[in-house]
Order: C-alpha cells, then sequence, then structure tokens
C-alpha cells in the first residue's frame, strides 16, 4: 500500500455559478491568462485624470485573481488569474489570507461577504503518480470532508459528484491516471444555489435569523446558513485529510470493540471487524491478527483465518480480558485506554490498521417505570450512576474548518477540569475530527450525541435525500464507534418538539417530514453498526446485564432549559463554585453529588439542569442526573 497526500497549496479561483463542470478548460486557461490592464471610457482621455489618478492608472494590473463586489451589489470575479489556498481548508480563509475580504466576525463583513455563496470555487493540484501506484488493484481518492456541491475532474474527465459533507469521499480513480504528471480539479460551491426555490417543507423552517431556509436539502452544517446565536457565514471548502491511496490484497476498512459485561476483575468483550478485499471477482484466504495493548504490554493477541470475497467481508470474536482495567468518566475513576492494533495478510501482502485507544466499560441507560408513573433518564457506567455535568457543545468557530487540533484538546480539558462529565453534541453543528473525540475519550467526558438535523422538517420524500441520510448514519456511526467517551445517539435537535408544539392546527403539516430519517434509518444503522448499550432490567444495582443493541433516541426535547455562550463554543469560566465541585467517589453506586446545581422537571418529557449558586459555566443538561425523574414516555 502508498498513500499520497494532497494537503498543501493548490490553486483557487471563483466563477459564476453558471460556469460549470464541464467548462473547467475556460477556467484552466483563466487561471494561466495575462492579467488585463484597466482601460478608459470612451468620453475620458488620460490627460483629464489628475496625476494621482493617472498613477493608479497606468500601474500594472494586478496579476492575481481578485472580485469586485461595488458593481450593483454583485461579485464580478476577475477575468484571470488565480490566488493560493492552502488545503484542508476553507474559501473565505484562502480569500481572507490573499486580502480580498477582511475577517468576517470584524465590523459588519459578514454582511458584505455573502456573495461568497454566489460564485463557484475552483481548485487546481498537480500530483505525480508511479508506476508502482498505478500497479495495485486499486488507486482510490479519499476526502474526508467536502463542504458541499463537489465535482471532481482528473485529467479532463469527469470523475465523480458529491453533495455530503456529513460522508466522506471515496472513489477509484485509477482508470483516470497515468505515470507522470496529473492533474485534480474540483469544483465547489456553498450548496445554496440548488435550491433556491421556496417550497412547502422549507418554509417549516423559516427564521430571522437564517439567510436560505433550504438549508434542510444540504447536507452539511446547519447552522452556516445563520442561527440565534450566530451570523450566517456561508461555508465552502475541502476539510481534514485528502489523499490518493493506492493498496492490493485486504485491509482492515472498520473495527471496534465491544464490552459485553463485567465479572469481577474480568470483561467479556467482543471484537468487531470489516475488512475489505481488493480484486473484486476472486476470493481468497485471509490471515487476520489482532491485539490489545495495555501501557506497552500486550494483553490480549487474536487470530483468525479467513476467506474472504471481493469487496466487503465481516469477522467477529467474543473473548474474556483478565483483569481489565476499567475506563471511568471524568471523577469516577482513570480513563485506562488500551491500543487496539489489527493487521492483514492475503496473498502475502501486509496491511496495518491504524491502531486505535479504545475504553472497556460497560454503559446502561435506565428509562425503568417508577411508582408514581414517571420513568428513570439516567447513565450508568460500569455499574456505577452518574451524574451528567456538561455544556451544549457548538462549533468552535463558524468558518468551522479552520478550527485547530489545538483548540479542541483546550476545550475538552477545560471542561474536564470544569468536572464536566457529558458534552451534549448539537444537532445544527458537525461530526467534529477525530481528535475531538480522542480528547474526550482521553478526558472521561461523555457525549450525548445529534444526529446533524435541527429545528426543521427534512425531506424524507425524496429518495435521493434519504440515500444522503443512510449513507451519512452508516458512515458516522462506523467512524465512532470505537469511542469509550460515545454514550448515546440522539436523532436531532428540537424536532419531534416542533412537530407537536410549534405550529397550531390550521398550518400544522400533515404530516412528520423527517420521520423516515429518525425514526427508521438512524435507529436501524445506530443498532447494526454502534457500540453496545445496555437496557437492563431493573433488578438491582449490580453490573449490567449482556448487553443488547439499543443505542440511540430518537431525539432531544427543546424544552432543556439552556444557558447560551457568548462564544461559538461552550464557555468555560473557571468559577469557585465550578471548582469547588469534588469528584464522585467510585467505591458506592449509591452515591450522590454534593454539587451546586439544582435539578427540576420542566416538561413532560425532560429534565433540566440549571445552575444555582455563584457559578458562571454555561451549562446544558446532556442528560438527566440519577435524581431526576421523568414522565412516563
Amino acid at each position: 500500500m502508498s498513500k499520497l497526500s494532497l494537503a498543501g497549496a493548490w490553486k483557487l479561483r471563483g466563477e459564476f455559478m453558471d460556469v460549470t463542470a464541464e467548462r473547467y478548460n475556460e477556467v484552466l486557461r483563466k487561471m494561466d491568462a495575462a492579467p488585463v490592464r484597466a482601460t478608459l471610457p470612451a468620453f475620458l482621455k488620460l490627460e483629464d485624470l489628475s496625476e494621482e489618478e493617472q498613477a493608479e492608472f497606468l500601474k500594472d494590473p494586478n496579476p492575481h485573481f481578485h472580485v469586485m463586489t461595488d458593481k450593483a451589489n454583485h461579485a464580478f470575479p476577475s477575468k484571470y488569474g488565480f490566488i493560493p489556498m492552502t488545503v484542508p481548508g476553507d474559501v473565505t480563509t484562502a480569500l481572507i489570507e490573499n486580502g480580498i475580504v477582511e475577517e468576517p466576525f470584524l465590523k459588519e463583513n459578514t454582511k458584505k461577504n455573502q456573495w461568497i455563496k454566489d460564485l463557484s470555487w475552483w481548485l487546481v493540484r498537480d500530483f505525480d503518480v508511479t508506476e508502482e501506484m498505478l500497479n495495485e488493484d486499486i488507486v482510490r481518492l479519499n476526502i474526508e470532508m467536502l463542504d458541499f456541491n463537489a465535482d471532481i475532474i482528473v485529467n479532463g474527465m469527469p470523475a465523480a459528484h458529491h453533495e455530503n459533507a456529513f460522508c466522506a469521499f471515496s472513489e477509484d480513480i485509477k482508470r483516470f491516471l497515468h505515470v507522470g504528471k496529473n492533474q485534480l480539479v474540483i469544483r465547489l460551491t456553498s450548496g445554496m444555489e440548488l435550491h433556491y426555490p421556496r417550497d412547502a417543507v422549507s418554509f417549516y423552517c423559516a427564521s430571522e435569523n437564517a439567510i436560505c431556509d433550504q438549508r434542510v436539502y444540504t447536507r452539511k452544517p446547519q447552522f452556516t446558513y445563520g442561527w440565534d446565536w450566530c451570523q450566517p457565514v456561508p461555508t465552502c471548502g475541502i476539510g481534514r485529510s485528502i489523499e490518493i491511496e493506492a493498496f492490493s490484497g485486504a485491509q482492515v476498512i472498520a473495527s471496534r470493540v465491544d464490552t459485553l459485561k463485567l465479572d469481577g476483575d474480568d470483561a467479556e468483550v467482543e471484537f468487531h471487524f470489516e475488512i475489505e478485499k481488493s480484486d473484486m471477482v476472486s476470493s481468497a484466504k485471509c490471515e487476520l491478527t489482532y491485539t490489545l495493548e495495555f501501557e506497552g504490554k500486550t494483553v490480549y493477541t487474536g487470530k483468525k483465518t479467513l476467506m474472504l470475497v471481493g469487496g466487503v467481508n465481516f469477522a467477529e470474536e467474543r473473548v474474556t480480558i483478565k483483569n481489565a482495567k476499567l475506563w471511568w468518566p471524568n471523577g469516577y475513576g482513570a480513563q485506562n485506554l488500551y491500543t487496539f492494533k489489527a493487521c492483514c495478510v492475503t496473498k502475502g501482502i501486509l496491511h496495518e490498521m491504524q491502531p486505535k485507544k479504545i475504553g472497556i466499560r460497560t454503559l446502561e441507560l435506565d428509562t425503568s417505570k417508577l411508582e408514581d408513573g414517571s420513568r428513570n433518564f439516567f447513565f450508568k457506567v460500569n455499574g456505577v450512576r452518574i451524574f451528567c455535568k456538561g455544556g451544549n457543545w457548538v462549533p468552535t468557530d463558524s468558518l468551522y474548518l479552520r478550527t485547530p487540533k489545538e483548540s479542541y484538546e483546550t476545550l475538552v480539558r477545560e471542561g474536564a477540569a470544569a468536572h464536566f462529565t457529558m458534552l451534549r453534541m448539537w444537532g445544527g453543528g458537525t461530526y467534529e475530527p477525530d481528535c475531538f473525540y480522542e480528547y474526550c475519550s482521553e478526558y472521561g467526558i461523555l457525549l450525548m450525541h445529534d444526529f446533524m438535523y435541527a429545528c426543521a422538517f427534512y425531506p424524507d420524500h425524496k429518495n435521493d435525500f434519504l440515500f444522503e441520510a443512510e449513507r451519512e448514519a452508516e458512515y458516522q456511526t462506523k467512524r465512532l464507534a470505537h469511542y469509550p467517551c460515545m454514550a448515546i445517539w440522539t436523532g436531532n435537535n428540537e424536532i419531534a418538539e416542533s412537530y407537536t408544539d410549534w405550529f397550531p392546527a390550521p398550518i400544522k403539516p400533515e404530516r412528520f417530514y423527517g420521520e423516515k430519517i429518525f425514526n427508521y434509518i438512524q435507529p436501524r444503522t445506530a443498532t447494526a453498526r454502534s457500540f453496545r448499550i445496555c437496557r437492563p432490567r431493573r433488578t438491582s444495582a449490580t453490573a449490567p446485564t449482556r448487553a443488547n443493541r439499543a443505542t440511540y433516541t430518537h431525539g432531544r426535547s427543546s424544552a432543556v432549559t439552556r444557558k447560551r455562550s457568548s462564544s461559538l463554543s461552550m464557555s468555560l469560566r473557571h468559577s469557585t463554585a465550578s471548582r469547588r465541585a469534588s469528584p464522585v467517589n467510585t467505591a458506592s453506586s449509591a452515591h450522590r453529588w454534593k454539587a451546586p446545581f439544582a435539578v427540576t422537571s420542566t416538561a413532560p418529557k425532560c429534565a433540566s439542569i440549571t445552575p444555582s449558586g455563584s457559578t458562571t459555566a454555561s451549562l446544558t443538561a446532556s442528560a438527566a442526573t440519577s435524581t431526576a425523574r421523568l414522565t412516563a414516555i
């Protein structure tokens, strides 16, 4: 296997929206075109200008791509040139760095920069391909995030189209390549131009804060169109990793380790593997080897001999890990992490999986019925009730692709310092990069994770939209399944409640648009592809019974009291009160927190945690505490 990173310097220019992918040659010519010198209108002569105006007129033209925005409130891209853009990154960031626009969050620049959404953006990169790469069975272009409407052109040939920022792009492009210099062109738009016409579904997400209610048709971060906590900043770019991968044989493309039950110091776990074989028209023997290591020492080694067919294959094994070191949430014990490694050997070709950090822990969600008809709603980790104290996570920057890894680490670390045990991942944002989930696992922060749908009905009457919804759910649940921080998937933000409460009978929609996604696609996918969570019978407070596949709730009610942060991400102000909350004693599962928070039942289907005392941390109820009770659902 070999990999070629395409991160780094690219060429960028903008075009009118009707310059579509088939006109790529026209765009390439403009990139290399000579600068055009300015001309005077017929009624003016050079001598009519002042000396200063003459000097300005006679100077050499700007050789780089630029945009004129002072004509009829429209953006006019220059007919020549390009600017450099660092990939991964957002188009707006490149425009800032090249002096075409100012930082959106200064003055009123957000409004001035709205024209960015009205252009198509063209990125060009040359790269070299070796004969060795083309001798492999598959040569795949992998792009972790494309925001949003993307056409992929390889050596002048249309290779693919992609319209989902929440699902990675991956396509075998071997047939388009040749030895030596090759060229990749990616045409991107923000996606708004696709759905400008009004329709009944988008009417129901109308917001005075948003610039385009048709956001419901675009699978990209919904907040980028504007929300009640942020200005609209239409995003457009290439995010996270971008590379060409050439391989033959077989490789592990997805894996996780589920903890089924604890028995004294031992843990019963189950390994899950998804293995891809490159030759699609034959079978082959594969030797799969996998290990768990703790603090540099191997604690388990597994081996399987498999007969693989072309494409995707699956393997599982259930074993007992002796003297297991358990993973605990912040304040309840150590965040013990094992290193999970695997490799495949097929026809003498070895491929190693990227090592993963996993935690051995059971997690239960108890919604058992109580004597007064209400229900519990609390989490237990390793048989211990967890006080879920934390915040509501929204993207750290409206230009979310420019958030550095260090910012994620700082925010998660500060959350742990404030004694957070859980973050709720808001459905109007994005599925964060892997580093965020690694930090949450390292610092012991559980996640109640929305799928990325918020405050709107979604067009589940369109088959192409359902296709993208299913692809997205499968990709994200599989990607995040091995992280011990993942507590539960929830369907969306405030959508079920919007159907029942937001619209009076005379204008209420005829059905719940989105039900095919939230009530069918997501539960099926989370059950099949994600981690295990227990729903044991309420018999005792002992360790969990054998796990089942319940990993999902349909959505989150908006009645949870929310304290908005003044920043674009959670605000962690370390007051005396927030530092005073002490960790839980894990010796007893009956231990109750003595923290400065009041737990109140505010709505039939949810409970909220609101700050009391002098704490100033911005908090949201990620889940009810062990003392909260919910009315029966």
